[in-house]
């Protein structure tokens, strides 16, 4: 989902994924994906999407 519809990655990371999982829903809301196309995007790796798309990730160990 990042890699298609969501802004660029901010310099200092994630800021968390509390809204994470509305935002997304807001996609199908408002008919950008449908349902399926959703759960689909949910279920692969989100590290996978942002460093195929260039970006280095500055992970810590939590």
């Amino acid at each position: 989902i990042a890699s298609d519809y969501a802004p660029e990655p901010r310099i200092t990371g994630i800021a968390g994924f509390r809204s994470f999982l509305p935002l997304c829903y807001g996609l199908v809301l408002q008919s950008v994906l449908s349902e399926k196309q959703l759960k689909e995007k949910l279920f692969l790796n989100p590290i996978k999407i942002i460093t195929n798309g260039g970006y280095k990730l500055k992970l810590k160990n939590v």
